[in-house]
């Protein structure tokens, strides 16, 4: 017996398992995308209807698609995205809000596309995919604004955002301010940032922030925080604190996360006065902790500026064709 004949059914076996599979996915992936739909538009016919149930008729329908959906930061972008969208006669969705799964901006991205909305907003987090998928959009003549992060080999029209430089500088600044009032002749500063490669922003602030200290005697030092899990930052903080000959005297956070994190394991240790923290943002949490001098202080970006910005020029591109590929928002220091 020819033993090519007797392995051929295995073989024909494993390629009717891969095709079952690969088919499989396909009615997945429509499945997910039919049913986020189907549910968005019952949300949508929801908000188009007033109290008084009369109807609300907008020209135009914008995605805002952010990484913390429920979090006091993108709630804020939400707020002023949301106001200018009303002014404009425009409905801004907060993409994925009230879904019953928590979708990846990559994911929420394709179903804004295939959603076929007339603009995008997005934070861009450097990956591929997501530079792909924005290309995909802008092929497909949707515009996308970046913001917060950019996509800056992308071909979106615009980025709304602080600059990244600029942003780096003001907390070396702030740093200078916290040595002053040390008084130690060496100090040794930790800044937290993302371990994403890809990701040049946090990369970019860091060296603001380097070059504001060059002429200092200050040990500097990145530590990246994979974000992998849900507990990354508290778990790195934590490391970071009880390195006995390591502690820093500052840590700087350059995420409103990082910043609650810092706060919530410096409390809980009792090293309170021992560490300064300067953070990012600013909440009812941050603030608080500023009061009780435990948060140093805190660079704040004007969230509803961004949200407001983006969602203007979003409308001036869609109605003129040009707008600036940059947009600067305000930053403020909250000490």
């Amino acid at each position: 017996m020819n033993t090519n004949d007797i392995k051929k059914p295995s073989i024909n076996k494993r390629k009717l398992i891969s095709f079952i599979v690969f088919l499989f996915s396909i009615l997945l992936l429509f499945s997910i995308i039919f049913g986020m739909n189907y549910y968005r538009k019952q949300l949508i016919d929801r908000e188009l209807n007033n109290s008084q149930g009369d109807t609300k008729y907008y020209s135009k329908h914008f995605a805002l698609i952010i990484e913390n959906l429920d979090s006091p930061f993108g709630e804020s972008i939400y707020g002023g995205a949301r106001a200018k969208g009303d002014e404009l006669g425009i409905y801004v969705e907060n993409f994925g809000e009230n879904l019953h799964f928590p979708y990846s901006i990559k994911e929420r991205l394709k179903m804004a596309i295939a959603s076929g909305v007339h603009g995008i907003i997005i934070q861009a987090n450097g990956d591929d995919e997501t530079t792909k998928y924005i290309n995909q959009a802008t092929a497909a003549g949707i515009p996308v604004v970046t913001v917060l992060e950019d996509a800056p080999i992308s071909e979106r029209i615009s980025f709304v955002g602080a600059n990244q430089y600029q942003l780096g500088k003001y907390y070396g600044n702030q740093i200078l301010k916290s040595v002053s009032l040390l008084n130690k002749e060496q100090t040794r500063v930790v800044v937290l940032l993302g371990a994403n490669e890809k990701n040049k922003g946090s990369d970019i602030i860091f060296t603001g922030i380097k070059d504001s200290l060059a002429k200092e005697t200050i040990e500097l030092e990145p530590v990246a925080i994979d974000r992998q899990s849900a507990f990354s930052s508290e778990e790195t903080i934590h490391k970071i604190i009880m390195d006995k000959d390591k502690t820093p005297d500052i840590i700087v956070c350059l995420n409103q996360a990082d910043t609650i994190s810092a706060y919530q394991t410096i409390v809980d240790y009792n090293m309170v006065g021992d560490i300064d923290i300067i953070g990012y943002y600013n909440s009812e949490v941050i603030q608080l902790a500023i009061e009780k001098n435990i948060i140093d202080s805190t660079i704040v970006i004007d969230t509803k500026q961004i949200g407001e910005y983006s969602v203007k020029i979003l409308d001036e591109y869609l109605t003129f064709g040009m707008i600036s590929e940059y947009i600067p928002i305000s930053i403020d220091i909250v000490e």
